[in-house]
């Protein structure tokens, strides 16, 4: 009766955690969607002209092809997403911040640790992706297959972990929400291009993003945080079969990502200078 009673109480508690992260997380999805639905407003108040409200005239215009029409909706799309994923990122990185350097009880069990701050992490970051992924499955043309792949394993991670009461590696999925704090300087970047700023200031802003990178997703994350996973990974430990399958396919992912990523950064920052060495070579062979 005593062990029927410990399961029965054991099951309970299961589905009450089950109860929680699923409100939790559709909350959260609701609010990223609201967001995301009042973003035209803000983007149309506060952004320049030429970055947003032009894009909506076009768009509308009668008189305009249906390319441009195209054109000026991707672009709409983009900077929608934008808001979101910018706001997102903050919350986010400051959550995880918090939990990996700061929460003691993730500290001191970073297998099966667990706090309110861990729990408030899994709602909004599920729920976000939750998001994230309807709307690069829906624009995948737009945004490109990695971001879809990016949604996926973002939505994949979190719900496992939020969904696990007993093995939830709360710290060690913080240690990858990290990651999160690239993206406001990379949509800072972007948003220096789009205002046409000088050459320089775009480059600045391209060379702060590629170092923020290179040392929070790779040096952070490809050296430290995901072989901190395997480590855990390789002995077992307290974590089932097939977790244990499932953290292997997905950080491994994860990891090729942000190497793929910190490629394509690496060409541009140092390929640019490299056309520019190009360039001047060229330019003095002409006057001599």
């Amino acid at each position: 009766n005593r062990s029927a009673d410990r399961t029965n109480e054991y099951e309970g508690r299961m589905e009450d955690h089950h109860r929680e992260f699923v409100v939790g997380a559709i909350l959260s999805w609701c609010a990223w969607t609201l967001v995301y639905n009042i973003a035209p407003f803000i983007n149309g108040r506060f952004l320049p002209r030429k970055m947003y409200r032009n894009l909506v005239g076009v768009s509308s215009d009668g008189a305009a092809t249906v390319e441009e029409k195209k054109k000026a909706n991707r672009e709409i799309v983009d900077w929608d997403s934008k808001l979101p994923t910018f706001l997102h990122s903050v919350f986010a990185g400051a959550l995880a911040t918090y939990c990996c350097f700061f929460d003691k009880s993730l500290m001191a069990d970073k297998i099966a640790g667990t706090s309110f701050a861990w729990k408030l992490t899994t709602w909004n970051t599920v729920g976000f992706f939750i998001w994230d992924f309807i709307l690069h499955f829906r624009y995948q043309k737009i945004f490109g297959m990695p971001m879809l792949l990016h949604a996926v394993l973002g939505l994949a991670t979190y719900t496992i972990c939020g969904t696990s009461k007993e093995t939830p590696m709360a710290w060690h999925a913080c240690s990858l929400l990290l990651f999160e704090l690239t993206t406001p300087v990379m949509i800072a970047r972007i948003c220096a291009i789009k205002l046409s700023g000088s050459k320089a200031a775009v480059q600045a802003m391209t060379n702060l993003f590629g170092l923020s990178f290179f040392v929070i997703r790779m040096v952070w994350g490809n050296f430290y945080a995901f072989p901190q996973i395997w480590s855990v990974l390789l002995t077992g430990g307290r974590l089932p079969a097939w977790k244990v399958m499932g953290f292997w396919i997905m950080t491994f992912l994860s990891a090729g990502l942000n190497t793929y990523w910190m490629y394509r950064l690496g060409r541009r920052i140092f390929g640019s200078r490299g056309g520019k060495k190009e360039q001047k070579r060229r330019d003095k062979s002409k006057t001599s």
